[in-house]
């Protein structure tokens, strides 16, 4: 199934209630994303038209998911909205539902004041994460399986050490130099950066 170009979650829902699940754009062009409204999940990857000199983006195609990897998926938080695609990102745990925009603004908002003195791992552990096994992943989404487990096997521990253990476990997506989409994205060239818990904690963006 193709979804048009502002559609990322396959259902019937208004688009303004969709949200990135842990990270935007998981590797390039692909999302998994959920609407907080219905609890709906989908992966997607981008359908670009590359005219020169332009890109343009013309739909998402819906990746068929087993149910266990839908199911597991969803255990993931979700980013909210305006918060950015690095280490200051804020968290909607996986259940919170929302029935109209507003409302969904306003729980934003208080996951932000909640959050914003946090560092980066301690937002995750907040928000929760599966804590089922993994089941068969696409590829592309490999780079989720490592974490919950990591973060389970390393309490407390700062982000750089999470992801060191992620290595250390064998994960497909993480090379040496950790160049993990999910742990990058979550905080650009922390590999030659202080960790968000190696050092003074910085307040996230507030939301718009």
């Amino acid at each position: 199934m193709v979804l048009a170009a502002e559609v990322l979650v396959d259902c019937a829902c208004r688009p303004a209630l969709a949200r990135p699940v842990l990270c935007e754009q998981i590797r390039a062009n692909c999302n998994v994303t959920t609407c907080v409204r219905c609890g709906e999940i989908s992966a997607t990857v981008a359908i670009v038209d590359e005219p020169y000199p332009h890109t343009h983006h013309v739909g998402n195609d819906v990746y068929a998911l087993t149910e266990e990897a839908r199911v597991w998926l969803a255990k993931f938080p979700r980013c909210t909205k305006g918060s950015g695609r690095g280490r200051r990102r804020i968290f909607l745990a996986a259940e919170i539902r929302a029935s109209t925009e507003g409302l969904l603004v306003e729980l934003e908002k208080v996951a932000y004041e909640q959050q914003r003195d946090l560092d980066f791992a301690s937002r995750l552990r907040t928000a929760g994460m599966p804590d089922s096994p993994v089941p068969a992943l696409p590829h592309w989404l490999d780079d989720f399986r490592g974490l919950p487990g990591a973060m389970a096997s390393t309490p407390d521990a700062p982000l750089k050490t999470i992801a060191a253990h992620m290595a250390a476990l064998g994960d497909r997506g993480m090379v040496p130099k950790m160049r993990n989409p999910i742990i990058e994205n979550a905080c650009t060239g922390f590999a030659s950066r202080r960790s968000p818990g190696d050092g003074p904690r910085s307040r996230a963006p507030s939301p718009t």
